[in-house]
């Protein structure tokens, strides 16, 4: 029957009709159909493209011969070569080849060392240590780098006289960079020809190579590509794969903690994983790839097979309530459940008087005595009684640790300034097992705020116009009920950390953990030249060094310095430079050398820009839990109408949910969403955005990746929440080894229709390919099929609705008459074939034959030109739908609705019909029930969840259509039934509510996250004893 609708309403012209039962309800509902699409206001904010590809070592394109100077360049590579072109005179520039050879090896000579270095006769073994040192250092970016992505062409973008041929890469490379249209340059390997372009847009195409202008960017597939050259040895169990493309091989490498570097064998497709990339020789057959160095991660530091007992030496000189906090810090930590944990090996705690007031003396005298020595961590008090005049750091320090080798056999100490502040319960035992992991360490120290080339993130402040000095990394603000704090800052040093211990030629004096042979080795510190202190640890640095000790920053230990609280800024710069003095007379460039490795110490500076991204990165507050959802890239398409898809609500949905119980979530995605998203999802003013925007130019796995790696220091665990998400967020994990990968499973993708046979295996391997990833689905359907056909065991949670916003549309719309048309409405999308548009259909046509008059039937989810494509479809034919009948479904389609219009539908109906062939989950179904609407959802799916037949929803089988009409013809009829069914799915979706059902999804996170964090032995553990989540049912 037609029904009058007014013409502002409806876009589709309609005859005028008679008034049926029910016209007002009708009427009602059409007026939630859509008029013409409005448009996001302002623009659209964008991200610049994310370079994709691998990079290589400037060296290699200069045509270096030895390939160990192809990865990083090395001394030992370059060593012959610098000095021969040093002693000849060779320094300049030249026309050919060889010479250009020469004269970068040149350059670099000049920039790093001297000939005198070279031939220095003093403190051999010092030179031989920091040569070892200067081959694992690489040398800092020049201001023009290349990014190269291998079997990538750009098509397009030609500019006048682009072409070279014939051409080497490093020709190519020179031209690009004098030519100002120059972006990005595609060399075709096989031609040896180069076409510059002045644009970066990336295509797919054998055998050509691009290289893209600029800066580089730190990421997982930043491979060092070695032509010609295979590595020998370094081989492990199962590091064979054979069929394998470049992508596999890389892939297997990067999620391979044991992984350094693979060699391909190019005819073949075969390759081999690599523990190391030491020995490479040239092979024309092979290619060599080097594992970039940001995602070399070590294992998590190993047990001590027996205890080691640690002497913690702290001098005092007057600021009691600074060495009272240090104190109260230490004691905190080892008495906490955590510290109670590790074991006690009888450590101790030296506190030495270093020309201190009588006040100060007795002030921590009550101190120590009240905590008393049956305890962790007991205090000696050394030079009470101020019988030895120390009058400095150095020999105060000095007579702590004679005082603890007269007392036990400590196996090391640690040197720790009075005016720190721990805030792990693990540091000690971390530094411990770092230190006792190598026979070859002798000094291991921790990361910090305030200790010169330690420091993290940031390493200088300008102090003037043209001075500048050591940065003390300030606390950054923070959110009102969650600022930061040292112990926050441990958090997001953990969070970046890489478990490293990276190679340092001196350390910074505030902690220094020593083990005793290397001061039975070198003698304890030099008080006759550094009576003060200041530049006494260098020295001692530089003396262990010269015995065969390496030194080592620990980046997964962080201590807050406070700094000059015992001595002021003003004595400390003017003791610094009197020591330096002594220092220069002493080590003469030695020390310049070393100063110049902590200058260029990329690993370093690794460590300042994690923390500086985890600091930074995101909104939250550093006590909260930090979880990143991740949705698949889209690429914008202006002509069509913007669609919310019901996963995108799941997904937004899970991370409101655990905003709710204290954790703070968000979702990242292509840039252009982010205005649609906020309009749906508004938040409260002061939150943390929900939104977290990627750029429109990712749309790639591996372009995904790149962009990810930037932000994941900032977050505990990062959500693949799509097949094609699960790999990049993977290898985003593999190079930050504290952070937990994990996958939303939402759907079956495997049975996807209109997947090719290569996304087809990307779905399958989503399930078993990342053995450390945590999978968690909302049905047991999922989670029974994919263990099933896969072996896979994914954990459960509950799904979840915004319940607010159904029960609110319940309470505004017009409750339906029982004697009132009964209205049926159901959802068609014809572009996704598991919805069963085509069906769906078909039950509603012959529902409205089997009840002529006594039913409306309403449709939704797709464009009016698409619902006419489906009405002329094959899938209809059947039907022989009539003009009269075509222009009723035609004037029931309200075209696609936001949540807010559905909602309302759904309050104004009696049933809703979902014909797909399978639901993982059923969200419109749910929302249905919870505005009082009959949900008639597919048996033998993820509506079994929730749905239970004739209890508060009705199940049927959609292969049986003429099954389903009879279904819904039966609650078209029974008033009773339908308000039976109604009560109890009301009662049903309070389980489902944001708040409730978020629980269990904190918990699945929470349970893996302290597991991970326990396995990692690491200083964050996100969710135990954390006071901001609530985990209540």
């Amino acid at each position: 029957a037609a029904v009058a609708v007014p013409a502002a309403v409806n876009t589709r012209a309609a005859p005028r009709a008679a008034p049926v039962r029910g016209a007002s309800l009708i009427a009602d509902i059409l007026e939630l159909q859509p008029a013409a699409a409005v448009g996001v206001v302002g623009s659209v904010p964008t991200m610049s493209s994310c370079v994709v590809g691998f990079s290589l070592d400037r060296a290699q394109r200069f045509g270096f011969s030895t390939p160990r100077a192809s990865m990083g360049g090395p001394l030992g590579g370059r060593a012959p070569r610098i000095v021969a072109h040093l002693e000849a005179g060779r320094v300049g520039a030249a026309a050919t080849e060889g010479a250009a050879t020469c004269a970068a090896d040149s350059a670099w000579a000049r920039a790093n060392l001297t000939v005198t270095d070279l031939a220095r006769p003093f403190s051999p073994l010092v030179h031989d240590a920091m040569r070892r040192m200067r081959k694992a250092v690489r040398r800092p970016p020049p201001s023009l780098d290349w990014t190269l992505s291998a079997g990538e062409s750009v098509f397009g973008c030609d500019f006048e006289r682009n072409v070279r041929q014939p051409a080497t890469v490093a020709a190519c490379e020179l031209a690009c960079a004098d030519s100002p249209e120059c972006r990005a340059f595609t060399f075709i390997v096989g031609e040896q020809l180069c076409v510059l372009k002045n644009c970066a847009r990336l295509s797919p195409a054998k055998g050509h190579d691009t290289y893209i202008r600029g800066p580089k960017i730190p990421g997982p597939r930043r491979y060092a590509r070695l032509a010609g050259v295979a590595v020998g040895g370094c081989d492990f169990e199962r590091s064979e794969l054979r069929d394998a493309t470049l992508d596999v091989c890389q892939r297997a490498c990067t999620l391979e903690r044991r992984c350094r570097a693979f060699s391909h064998l190019r005819d073949l497709n075969i390759c081999y994983l690599k523990s190391c990339a030491s020995t490479p020789t040239t092979h024309p057959a092979f290619d060599t790839y080097v594992k970039p160095d940001t995602c070399v991660a070590a294992p998590p530091p190993q047990p001590l097979a027996a205890p080691k007992k640690v002497a913690v030496v702290i001098t005092v000189h007057d600021a009691p309530a600074w060495v009272e906090r240090t104190l109260t810090s230490l004691w905190a930590h080892a008495d906490s459940p955590a510290g109670r944990a590790l074991p006690d090996a009888g450590d101790a705690i030296f506190l030495v008087n270093d020309a201190s007031g009588a006040e100060t003396l007795r002030r921590l005298r009550e101190v120590v005595e009240a905590r008393g020595r049956a305890r962790r961590l007991a205090v000696r008090l050394v030079n009470w009684d101020g019988g030895h005049r120390l009058d400095g750091y150095t020999r105060a320090a000095n007579l702590g640790i004679r005082a603890a080798r007269r007392e036990a056999p400590y196996a090391a100490f640690c040197l720790l300034n009075s005016d720190v502040e721990v805030v792990d319960p693990r540091w000690l035992e971390t530094l411990k097992r770092h230190a006792f992991s190598d026979p070859t360490i002798g000094v291991v120290g921790p990361l910090s705020n305030a200790a010169s080339y330690q420091s993290v993130p940031e390493l200088r402040v300008q102090t003037g116009k043209e001075s500048e000095d050591w940065s003390k990394n300030e606390l950054p603000p923070g959110p009102a009920d969650d600022p930061w704090t040292p112990r926050g800052v441990a958090a997001a040093v953990a969070r970046g950390s890489r478990r490293r211990l990276v190679d340092v030629p001196v350390l910074n004096g505030f902690c220094l953990f020593v083990k005793a042979e290397v001061v039975e080795a070198v003698g304890l510190m030099d008080e006759v030249a550094f009576p003060h202190g200041f530049g006494e640890e260098n020295d001692f640095a530089l003396r262990a060094l010269a015995a065969g000790y390496s030194l080592k920053v620990a980046d997964d230990v962080y201590v807050w310095h406070h700094k000059s609280k015992s001595y002021g800024d003003a004595t400390r710069q003017a003791l610094s430079a009197g020591s330096a003095e002594a220092m220069r007379e002493r080590w003469g460039s030695m020390l310049r050398h070393a100063v110049g490795l902590l200058e260029t110490n990329q690993e370093l500076a690794e460590a300042r820009r994690r923390v500086g991204a985890s600091l930074t990165g995101s909104a939250c507050g550093p006590g909260r839990l930090r979880v990143l959802f991740v949705l698949n890239p889209q690429k914008e398409h202006r002509e069509h109408e913007f669609q919310m898809h019901g996963g995108w609500i799941s997904i937004v949905n899970e991370a409101l949910g655990l905003r709710d119980r204290g954790a703070c979530a968000q979702v990242a995605m292509s840039s252009w969403l982010v205005p649609y998203f906020d309009r749906a999802f508004p938040q409260p003013a002061g939150a943390p955005p929900l939104v977290l925007a990627y750029g429109d130019a990712v749309l790639r796995p591996e372009q995904l990746a790149d962009a990810l790696y930037e932000r994941a220091a900032a977050f505990d665990v990062v959500v693949a929440t799509l097949f094609t998400t699960v790999e990049p967020v993977n290898l985003v994990a593999a190079c930050h080894p504290n952070l937990l990968p994990a996958y939303f499973i939402q759907d079956y993708e495997v049975k996807f229709a209109r997947m090719t046979p290569n996304q087809r295996q990307r779905a399958r391997e989503s399930y078993t390919l990342y053995p450390r990833m945590l999978s968690f689905a909302k049905t047991e359907w999922l989670r029974r099929r994919i263990r099933k056909a896969h072996g896979t065991r994914v954990a459960a949670v509950r799904g979840t609705i915004a319940l607010e916003r159904f029960h609110a549309a319940r309470a505004q719309a017009p409750r339906p008459d029982a004697d009132a048309v009964v209205v049926f409405v159901a959802m068609v999308r014809p572009s996704t074939p598991r919805r069963n548009a085509g069906g769906t259909m078909r039950v509603l046509e012959g529902l409205r034959r089997r009840l002529p008059g006594a039913v409306a039937t309403f449709t939704f989810g797709c464009v009016p030109s698409e619902f006419d494509a489906l009405l002329a479809s094959d899938a209809l034919r059947e039907l022989r739908l009539d003009a009269g009948a075509t222009e009723a479904h035609r004037r029931h389609h309200l075209g696609t609705l936001d949540q807010d219009q559905i909602a309302a539908l759904f309050a104004r109906a009696h049933v809703f019909l979902d014909m797909s062939h399978w639901q993982a989950f059923g969200r419109a179904g749910l929302e249905a029930m919870a505005s009082g609407c009959v949900a008639v959802v597919p048996a033998d799916s993820g509506s079994e969840d929730y749905a239970v037949d004739g209890v508060n929803a009705r199940l049927v089988s959609t292969k049986d259509e003429a099954g389903a009409v009879a279904v819904l013809a039966e609650l078209a009829r029974d008033a009773a039934l339908r308000a039976r069914l109604r009560a109890r799915a009301l009662e049903t979706v309070e389980g489902y509510a944001l708040r409730a059902a978020s629980a269990t999804t904190l918990r699945v996170l929470c349970d893996a996250l302290d597991d991970h964090a326990d396995r990692a032995f690491s200083v964050h553990v996100p969710c135990r004893d954390n006071p901001f989540l609530d985990f209540s049912a």
